[in-house]
């Protein structure tokens, strides 16, 4: 069994790193610990829109192959 290279962080650190920025979900933007927040719960307050049934349905059949 081969061990890992030196360079090679171990899980156990990683674990416990703080993160200090983050994506948008909504467009992949990097934001700050705070924007991220606000963001969640705008999204939260606000969920993003449903889109209409027969959209759904017309990609949900395509995607399955049933052109």
């Amino acid at each position: 069994m081969a061990l890992p290279p030196i360079a090679d962080t171990p899980e156990e650190i990683l674990r416990t790193e703080i993160i200090t920025s983050a994506r948008s979900p909504v467009d992949g933007e990097l934001l700050t610990p705070a924007e991220y927040a606000e963001l969640q719960s705008t999204l939260q307050i606000a969920p993003t829109p449903k889109l209409d049934t027969k959209v759904r349905e017309t990609i949900f059949y395509c995607a399955c192959g049933n052109y």
